[in-house]
């Protein structure tokens, strides 16, 4: 499909999501933000259309502090190309495929299975083509000899932005990057990463096919 986007701003967005926004101990808190202001719920409960929503809800007071990190030194344009990428980068229909995606995990709660979603996993990776993949999945019980026994106490959403990288310098330039060695290691942590998220949806994938079965 793709590799994972290995610029530092993308990766620090990409850790505030899945630790301090969309993780097991943040999504609770999350909800209760987005219920309660109006405008934030309205901008996740509708349709977007030909809208830029996900720069409305980064832009929105309550959205800004759930899904923006604080200024920091080491990204000082990161969120001036990350508000330049939702408003120009990010087609409209991804936008809503985004919206719907993370508003069904944030609103149902439950998967196609019936079961409670617990977290919602967040990647971006580069592709030819931008579009934005959702999958139901699971963590895996510790101590399972053979990989595949499910928790079904910790479904979780998988959403993945596929997207062309953008430009090094508009509508700023990028940020100083890792060094190649650094750069290296963390693209070596992320195949270690996905192996154990191929073996979550492999035993997702078994789940289904003994469901048809039945």
């Amino acid at each position: 499909m793709g590799s994972l986007i290995q610029t530092k701003g993308t990766q620090r967005l990409m850790k505030l999501y899945n630790t301090k926004c969309f993780d097991k101990g943040s999504l609770p808190h999350t909800r209760s933000a987005i219920a309660g202001d109006g405008t934030l719920l309205s901008l996740f409960a509708t349709p977007a259309g030909n809208t830029p929503v996900m720069q409305q809800i980064c832009n929105n007071s309550t959205g800004r502090s759930i899904f923006l990190p604080p200024f920091h030194a080491a990204h000082k344009n990161l969120l001036t190309r990350w508000d330049y990428y939702l408003g120009y980068g990010l087609q409209h229909g991804n936008h809503e495929l985004l919206r719907a995606y993370l508003w069904n995990a944030i609103n149902n709660g439950v998967n196609q299975y019936g079961d409670p979603y617990t977290a919602i996993v967040v990647d971006c990776v580069e592709g030819t083509t931008q579009t934005v993949l959702q999958s139901d999945e699971y963590e895996l019980k510790p101590n399972d000899p053979d990989g595949k026994a499910i928790d079904h106490s910790k479904a979780y959403s998988h959403i993945t932005l596929v997207t062309q990288a953008m430009s090094t310098q508009l509508p700023v330039p990028l940020d100083p990057q890792f060094q190649a060695s650094l750069r290296k290691k963390r693209a070596s942590d992320y195949k270690g990463k996905a192996g154990a998220k191929g073996k979550k949806s492999k035993a997702k994938k078994a789940k289904a096919a003994k469901k048809s079965k039945a």
